[in-house]
């Protein structure tokens, strides 16, 4: 189910095939950075990534990631080879057709998020109408009070 697993970074996903153990200096934070970035997105499409993994370099992981989410809503993926320039443009769209998903669906999906102080908290995106509609009815014109005349009323 979305959103029942909260996302600390890389070392929280799947460890995949060939995870990455060492990095070059700066470089795990760079893959953290795309990972929390990309964090919403991932868990609106229900998907659970993969750790960086030994052949990938920053660029190569985002473009994985996008591309895991783009196959969510059909959207056009990136090829290896991409320039950065180009997985900059096309990223935000990806992300944005994601997280309109649930409101083209009818749906609200839950995103979980860790404050600075731990405590761990819900947002939801998608139509309001998926959580107001089962509170709502027929609207009903009242014509009537015992004892009260219609003119009254006016």
């Amino acid at each position: 189910m979305v959103g029942q697993i909260v996302r600390r970074g890389i070392d929280a996903d799947w460890s995949g095939p060939f995870p990455r153990q060492e990095f070059a200096p700066g470089e795990r934070q760079e893959f953290e950075n795309i990972r929390a970035a990309l964090d919403t997105p991932l868990q609106v499409a229900s998907l659970e990534p993969f750790q960086p993994q030994v052949h990938q370099q920053p660029l190569d992981y985002q473009i994985g990631l996008l591309n895991a989410v783009a196959k969510k809503v059909r959207f056009p993926m990136l090829s290896e080879q991409t320039p950065a320039e180009e997985v900059q443009r096309f990223g935000p769209k990806i992300v944005g057709a994601v997280l309109a998903q649930p409101a083209r669906e009818g749906r609200l999906a839950e995103i979980k998020k860790v404050d600075r102080t731990g405590r761990e908290y819900s947002e939801f995106v998608g139509a309001k109408s998926a959580w107001m509609n089962p509170f709502s009815d027929v609207p009903k014109l009242m014509t009537h009070l015992e004892d009260v005349p219609v003119s009254d009323l006016l």
